[in-house]
């Protein structure tokens, strides 16, 4: 399946519906990047339109094995908390409202985000969701993200103008709500230093924004060599647009120069963000494409599960792309 990052775009900036952006195939199986999970990413707005587009785009995400997400308040490991301190929520322009030293954030119910309802049996059901991708800090102020997700900075409509770059979008206990952060926590795009999206290679771009993160450090990139496949991955986004969760727990399937495969708990709109080796805590590269993510089972929609070493797998551009640009 293509990309069509101007479907994506419509759904963000589209306040009384939710949309698709689409994405490209992958590799084997093919997984659009651009549409949801991992390498796709699904508007935090989504409409009826995406209930006819989930079963067959191969671009969503996947639960393989046991579901390992988790909500920051459940994370319990200093280092894990520090790395998401590092990453960000993609949010539409528009649905960011400075209000004094506040920025509230306008968010829809992730139960009917989809145009259908999911099933009861489906985590995170009673969160909002509000980000179309992820990102993550890996300069002063420069954010790496999926090239997808942020696709040009030209023209008065553009992504660059149209997309804030939110730190803190999370949750810090049972039955929060995140609905608006410290104004000084939101960022924009000043513009695109380098962007590439290769359908069935790298997909990635690399953003200035408009000043410099004084109280979030850039994360640390593997300089160098690549990851053993017995490496654990673990990756930390938005999954559907939602706060912040960390899912650990995936191992490496193919690694290329381009690309690596593993089996990540990821969903449309965690493309962008930052995949980390559980033993050194550096990140690996950047979720941009993978399997669906829900299917239905009879009038609701529930994840698509898979065990681990089965099902597409997902997609993440190696981070040397990026490196050159966190110096």
């Amino acid at each position: 399946m293509q990309i069509n990052s101007q479907i994506g775009r419509w759904a963000v900036l589209s306040v009384a519906i939710l949309a698709l952006s689409a994405c490209g195939s992958g590799e084997g199986s093919g997984e659009g990047d651009g549409g949801n999970g991992g390498g796709g990413k699904i508007s935090g707005k989504v409409s009826a339109k995406l209930a006819g587009n989930f079963s067959n785009n191969p671009s969503t995400k996947v639960i393989y094995g046991d579901d390992n997400r988790l909500d920051l308040y459940d994370v319990k490991d200093a280092k894990r908390l520090k790395l998401a301190d590092s990453t960000v929520a993609l949010i539409s322009a528009q649905s960011i409202h400075i209000d004094g030293v506040m920025a509230k954030i306008d968010s829809v119910p992730y139960v009917n985000e989809r145009g259908a309802p999911l099933c009861p049996s489906e985590r995170f059901r009673d969160q909002d969701s509000g980000a179309f991708c992820s990102g993550f800090l890996i300069a002063p102020n420069v954010i790496a993200t999926a090239g997808h997700c942020v696709t040009n900075d030209q023209g008065p409509n553009n992504d660059c103008a149209q997309t804030k770059f939110v730190f803190g979008y999370s949750l810090n206990y049972p039955g929060a709500s995140v609905h608006s952060v410290p104004a000084t926590e939101v960022y924009s795009c000043k513009r695109i230093i380098k962007r590439e999206q290769n359908m069935q290679g790298q997909d990635y771009a690399v953003v200035e924004i408009d000043r410099n993160v004084p109280n979030h450090e850039p994360l640390k990139l593997r300089q160098s060599g690549d990851p053993a496949l017995s490496d654990e991955l673990m990756v930390i986004g938005h999954p559907s647009g939602l706060p912040t969760k960390v899912a650990d727990g995936a191992s490496i399937r193919f690694v290329r120069t381009d690309y690596l495969r593993a089996s990540l708990d990821t969903y449309g709109g965690n493309s962008g963000s930052a995949v980390f080796n559980t033993r050194t805590n550096e990140v690996e590269g950047i979720l941009v494409r993978g399997e669906q993510d829900f299917v239905y089972q009879d009038s609701c929609l529930v994840s698509k599960k898979c065990a681990q070493n089965e099902c597409r797998g997902e997609d993440v551009t190696r981070v040397s792309y990026v490196v050159p640009y966190s110096h």
